[in-house]
């Protein structure tokens, strides 16, 4: 499941330019990032709805900030 989980959220990064996130005017200084900068990097929604972002530490695991419980039916 979440091997499955991870390689999705890797290739939608990859694959969509439309996950970059608008420019933020409250970061002074900062750089704008290109698709595949930071592959390791994931985002993750929830029915079309920003959640969190993650860490991808390898083909099956990503490192989330909060506590995520996937279930399956």
């Amino acid at each position: 499941m979440f091997l499955k989980l991870g390689r999705t959220l890797a290739l939608a990064l990859l694959v969509d330019g439309t996950a970059a996130a608008a420019v933020d005017r409250r970061i002074v200084g900062g750089n704008a990032a290109n698709p595949g900068d930071f592959p390791f990097v994931v985002y993750i929604d929830l029915n079309k709805t920003p959640w969190c972002a993650g860490t991808l530490l390898d083909g099956s695991t990503v490192l989330t900030g909060l506590p995520l419980r996937l279930t399956t039916a």
